[in-house]
């Protein structure tokens, strides 16, 4: 089988799920700073947490939307 090329597909879902992993470890910081198992200040931890949600459940939405292709 020859070789199709560069699939724009894969690369921007590949580029999502990462977003996503972004916005898990953001989540992951905030509840570990909110539980008192690193030190630091309770607003940067409740910060990380809402960053890390908008990352993990919208963002990716946003994107897609944009590269979406238009209708024919």
């Amino acid at each position: 089988m020859a070789d199709q090329g560069h699939d724009p597909a894969k690369a921007r879902w590949a580029m999502l799920q990462l977003i996503r992993a972004g916005g898990l470890l953001f989540i992951l910081g905030g509840m570990v700073i909110l539980s008192d198992a690193i030190a630091g200040p309770p607003i940067l931890g409740i910060g990380l947490l809402l960053i890390g949600m908008f990352e993990f459940f919208f963002l990716p939405v946003l994107i897609a939307r944009r590269w979406k292709s238009p209708p024919e």
